[in-house]
């Protein structure tokens, strides 16, 4: 029997609020190459919809953080104090023995003094020790790298929203 998904909805980074404001943003996204790995199930693959869902959780985190008052995906509310865009400039899955993703991330935020940029590269296989990575199955996987994302974007949103909120 083949493993089944997990929603991305599970993950978090708990903890307690650490920057909180009563500001509004907008949170956008691009995907841009979405290299052929070597999965042996289609599922397997990370792709533009995993992209999308991964932005999903991103708002929830930032909402549950309360570093956001409210937080439009995709879309403007009329005020909007800060626009946050993550380009996923390369996504690649590679599944063998165990499975891998690996994404190449750029984030911009503007709405404060000056804009932000940051390149970031999420390895999931550098998040979990060899026995998990054998063992995981794929959808483990894919949650390490959702989880392995916030743990690598959230701190410095927040940072950004302390310095100019």
């Amino acid at each position: 029997m083949l493993p089944q998904p997990i929603p991305f909805s599970k993950v978090t980074l708990g903890g307690t609020p650490t920057v909180t404001s009563n500001k509004h943003a907008a949170l956008s996204h691009v995907v841009g190459e979405v290299a052929p790995g070597m999965p042996a199930v289609a599922e397997w693959s990370f792709d533009a919809k995993d992209a999308a869902n991964i932005v999903a959780v991103l708002r929830s985190e930032l909402l549950r953080l309360r570093v956001f008052q409210s937080v439009a995906v995709g879309g403007t509310e009329e005020q909007i104090d800060f626009k946050i865009n993550i380009d996923f400039a390369r996504i690649a899955s590679s599944c063998h023995l165990g499975c891998g993703y690996e994404f190449e991330v750029e984030m911009q935020i503007e709405g404060g003094r000056t804009p932000f940029n940051k390149r970031y590269q999420i390895d999931s296989e550098r998040e979990e020790s060899a026995t998990e990575w054998f063992f995981n199955d794929p959808f483990d996987s894919k949650l390490v790298a959702v989880r392995a994302f916030l743990k690598k974007l959230v701190p410095d949103i927040q940072a950004y929203v302390a310095e100019n909120a």
